[in-house]
């Protein structure tokens, strides 16, 4: 059986938080300010109710950067997207995940607004 020196874990763990993704400095303002300038639409346009098809799509496209890039609950995303259901946020972003895996087009898109917002 091969030991660890003792200690060795603990750095480990603590090494871990340190180095590990910091989520949560990503305001989901931030996220649907970008997404917004992206596709030319204001932050109040993807908090409303307004489903006009290019509204629609930055809305989800916000909804699903805000899961991906910030460790937010699902409740808490829908209440910054104009007081939305968990579901809602939830089928945007397995929308927009969807989507991904066949339209290249989205994807740059999606990692073109990333970049500007990290």
């Amino acid at each position: 059986m091969h030991r660890q020196p003792a200690g060795h874990h603990r750095t480990q763990l603590r090494a871990r938080k340190i180095d590990g993704p910091k989520l949560t400095l990503i305001p989901i303002e931030d996220i649907q300010s970008e997404v917004g300038k992206f596709y030319n639409v204001t932050v109040k346009e993807i908090k409303a109710t307004k489903r006009t098809q290019n509204i629609v799509l930055a809305r989800q496209v916000a909804m699903y950067l805000a899961r991906e890039m910030t460790d937010n609950s699902l409740p808490k995303i829908g209440k910054e997207f104009g007081g939305r259901d968990h579901s809602t946020v939830l089928h945007a972003y397995n929308k927009i995940k969807n989507m991904l895996a066949q339209d290249d087009s989205l994807r740059i898109e999606i990692d073109t607004i990333k970049n500007k917002i990290k």
